[in-house]
């Protein structure tokens, strides 16, 4: 006798058994379910994968970060936005000198701390400054015996 002509558990012929043909059924559709879990989970892989490697480590939400991986493609667009955005903020800096520069530094308990952050605020504006000082420091240091 054909093993698909066998006696099923229900007393019928297994091949015309609907109960042997749900189980069967359940069991393939298990099997796809595994399939595409682990698929997904191989996708969601490789896009975490990608995303840490162009530097995004998971901070954008799916709009944001497509846009920004366009921007990528275009490194002129993303010079341009950062210099947009660099602009934004030496207008903020010179706006909070400009406030600063009206404070009197003398009524300050710790003045050192006051004058540190409007030297720190004069280097961002003009990181060249930064580095002459920075050089300077290191020269005197080096001639100190």
């Amino acid at each position: 006798m054909n093993q698909n002509n066998r006696d099923c558990a229900h007393g019928q012929l297994s091949r015309s058994c609907a109960r042997c043909a749900d189980a069967r059924e359940i069991a393939e559709l298990r099997e796809e379910l595994e399939r595409e879990r682990a698929a997904k989970a191989a996708a969601l892989g490789l896009v975490s994968s990608i995303r840490f490697a162009l530097g995004d480590n998971g901070r954008r939400m799916q709009p944001e970060l497509i846009e920004w991986c366009r921007g990528l493609r275009n490194p002129a667009q993303v010079l341009a936005q950062l210099r947009g955005e660099s602009t934004v903020l030496r207008t903020l800096l010179r706006q909070a000198d400009e406030v600063l520069a009206t404070i009197d530094d003398q009524d300050m308990e710790d003045d050192s701390q006051f004058r540190q952050l409007r030297q720190d605020i004069a280097a961002a504006l003009d990181p060249s400054s930064r580095d002459s000082q920075q050089m300077a420091i290191t020269e005197s240091s080096k001639a100190a015996p």
